[in-house]
């Protein structure tokens, strides 16, 4: 399983691009993902972006999605 990590701050016109180019890597022997996306108090677009990208793609790929928001 490879872990990533994604900061998000108010990305919602590149965070699409970003995730799908996690996910289209050719990683041999790895067959999960697991992402990790922190929201950094975002005002935009771009949680909902990457949840439609995630529900997308999370039986393929994605093993394990958590989204953390930074409140302050």
């Amino acid at each position: 399983m490879l872990t990533i990590i994604v900061t998000v701050y108010n990305s919602q016109y590149t965070i699409e691009c970003c995730l799908l180019s996690i996910l289209n890597q050719k990683l041999d022997k790895i067959n999960n993902i697991e992402l990790i996306i922190v929201d950094d108090c975002s005002i935009d677009k771009s949680v909902k972006r990457a949840l439609k990208i995630i529900e997308k793609y999370k039986d393929n790929k994605i093993f394990n999605v958590k989204l953390i928001k930074n409140d302050e």
